[in-house]
């Protein structure tokens, strides 16, 4: 495992669709930084004052500022894309079959792809949340607040991202195509969030918010310290299932599939 482990660390090290996705997101981050300080200056009528009060200043308040920036700047979708381009690329060179030659067991193969995945989207979001906290700081305001909520809010960020992460490398190891992995990336969690805005429609489940248990709505109720303590323990909870679901569905298909 530890020789695996390693192997996918330095083929990791050296895939460029994790430094560009991870440098689009850093880019979109100083961009929306760049656009709500141009905002902010350029209204000066009454009406125009009164639209950055009520609408522009809570999101300039540097912590809802600084938490909504994965929701606001696409990382899930972003980390997505490289998950389902690095977990294809074993299938596509056929370096999933020649760690198989070489007596790895398939579990192993496919635990060492899932740590390398979860050590690439802890960096990532990591090196994300410290650009926005250092421009925050510098261009929106201070951080400030219940510094323990605070914390956590950003813990259950961190293990939302981890669920969608878990979620495309299910998908891709299904798949096992390229193509179809990162359209899936860019398209199914917001195929399914419609679907389950669909099925709300029906009479009998109108009261349930069906969205609102997938994980594209948790980023969105992280966005702000305000988040009520139910809301975030339902996001823990379901996080974590998915994150199990998500790997034993991948698992499946690598014990039934030849390569």
């Amino acid at each position: 495992m530890g020789n695996l482990l390693r192997y996918n660390l330095r083929k990791l090290s050296r895939e460029k669709s994790f430094y560009i996705t991870l440098g689009i997101n850093l880019a979109l981050i100083m961009l929306s930084v760049l656009v709500m300080v141009v905002r902010n200056h350029m209204y000066t009528s009454d009406l125009e004052r009164e639209y950055v009060e009520s609408v522009l200043r809570p999101m300039l308040h540097g912590t809802n500022f600084f938490l909504s920036s994965p929701a606001q700047n696409m990382f899930l979708m972003l980390t997505g894309i490289f998950v389902a381009i690095t977990v294809c690329s074993d299938f596509s060179q056929r370096t999933i079959r020649n760690m198989y030659a070489r007596g790895y067991s398939r579990l192993s193969c496919y635990v060492a792809k899932v740590l390398t995945v979860v050590i690439a989207l802890t960096v990532a979001y990591a090196v994300s949340m410290l650009v926005s906290f250092a421009a925050t700081q510098l261009f929106i305001g201070d951080i400030d607040g219940d510094f323990g909520k605070i914390a956590a809010v950003i813990g259950l960020q961190y293990l939302t991202v981890l669920a969608s992460g878990m979620f495309i490398l299910m998908l891709s190891m299904l798949m096992r195509k390229t193509g179809g992995a990162v359209a899936s990336a860019v398209l199914a969690p917001n195929v399914i969030s419609l679907v389950l805005l669909l099925i709300n429609e029906i009479p009998a489940l109108e009261k349930i918010v069906l969205a609102e248990y997938w994980l594209d709505t948790f980023l969105q109720s992280l966005s702000t310290d305000a988040v009520s303590a139910e809301r975030m323990l339902w996001i823990l909870g379901l996080s974590l299932g998915y994150i199990a679901v998500f790997f034993l569905i991948g698992l499946l298909p690598i014990r039934k599939v030849e390569v």
